[in-house]
């Protein structure tokens, strides 16, 4: 190697450095027109293998690709663009682009500017940046339905805790999903196997059926009304008083515990506008958690006991109750728990993709260490 390529990188300003058949590039100082140089520099020798009009329409994807990538970059990790200068980020760069070039979908290029910003994101030599690397490679490779069914195979593994109406939105967020599904096919089952996504333990039982897994991480909001006396019993085993013309409830106690029990029957227990009593939360472990927190055992007895009069959904009913949001959830239903999809289990690179998918479509993030903690 002669005396300019041994200098010190800290020392080059706007070269390339003569390695990896010339895939890396050096910036001091990096600004959003030099991250668009290095991508259209790190797919160079990509592009040269194509006719003239391929490669013309191939450069238009890549500007394209390019300029969304920078607003990105601009809008959630402006402080990080100079990780663009660290040959492996151009490495995944470059497969990045590649992948969105080849195909020129819209969907593509959303996916993998997102795992772009993700891969800034992540320390280098980390399992993460491992993980983002491979579903950089893998995205692209995947149709509408097996992302689909990557999505909801991941959706299927959490457990939502919160109110009612916040379920419900966490259920909206696959309504997209839950109407591609409708055209997935065994061999979109089997591809997510070969591309390395899921493991197919056939013949055993690797999962619940959805109905089950509902009436177990939401058993709250899949159990039927309760009866006016078991709501009295309940209410007076507390302490808690109706007050006249349905105008609240008030407590027999004038101490702070009296006030806490208060505050957690508007929370949790109230129903709002028609002040009736049932669950605002979903899940039992939320109740718990509320009443270790504040110190309400006084109310947690009479919680179970009202909770198990209160008879569970039918395996039908939980269909129905997601066949109301959407039709298709019942033709998605039957698909998660089909044999070939009982036995299903994803992989790492499965999980992040179906996760970040997650997390786009909800506004929420959703780390990896939810699903993988000891």
């Amino acid at each position: 190697m002669n005396d300019r390529n041994n200098q010190r990188i800290s020392e080059v300003e706007n070269s390339t450095i003569n390695q990896a058949q010339r895939d890396v590039v050096v910036y001091n100082g990096l600004g959003a027109a030099d991250v668009i140089a290095i991508v259209k520099k790190v797919v160079a020798l990509e592009l040269s293998q194509y006719s003239h009009n391929a490669e013309q329409k191939l450069e238009e994807r890549l500007s394209h690709f390019s300029g969304k990538l920078v607003e990105e970059l601009a809008q959630k990790v402006s402080d990080k663009i100079d990780r663009f200068n660290e040959p492996s980020l151009q490495f995944a760069v470059r497969e990045a682009a590649i992948g969105y070039i080849k195909s020129g979908a819209e969907d593509v290029e959303d996916n993998l500017v997102d795992l772009m910003i993700e891969r800034v994101k992540v320390e280098e030599h980390s399992t993460m940046q491992q993980l983002v690397d491979q579903a950089i490679k893998v995205i692209p490779t995947l149709s509408s339905e097996t992302l689909a069914l990557l999505t909801l195979l991941t959706f299927r593994q959490l457990t939502f805790s919160g109110t009612k109406n916040e379920y419900l939105k966490w259920v909206a967020t696959v309504d997209s999903i839950v109407n591609t599904l409708t055209t997935v096919s065994v061999l979109d089952i089997e591809y997510l196997i070969q591309a390395g996504c899921a493991v197919g333990l056939t013949g055993l039982r690797a999962n619940k059926k959805w109905e089950e897994i509902c009436k177990t991480n939401a058993d709250l909001l899949f159990r039927h009304p309760a009866t006016e006396e078991a709501i009295n019993t309940f209410l007076s085993s507390i302490g808690v008083q109706k007050m006249e013309n349905g105008g609240g409830f008030t407590s027999t106690r004038n101490d702070d515990l009296g006030k806490k029990v208060i505050l957690f029957l508007a929370f949790a227990m109230i129903e709002v506008p028609s002040l009736k009593i049932g669950f605002n939360v979903v899940n039992s472990n939320t109740i718990d958690e509320i009443i270790r927190q504040q110190g309400l055992e006084i109310v947690r007895a009479p919680f179970m006991t009202l909770r198990d009069s209160q008879l569970l959904f039918t395996d039908e009913g939980v269909i129905s109750f997601f066949e109301k949001i959407n039709p298709n959830w019942r033709k998605a239903i039957e698909l998660l728990n089909s044999n070939r999809m009982i036995s299903l289990t994803q992989t790492p690179v499965g999980t992040y993709i179906g996760s970040r998918q997650l997390a786009k479509l909800s506004g929420r993030e959703i780390p990896m260490d939810i699903f993988y903690h000891d």
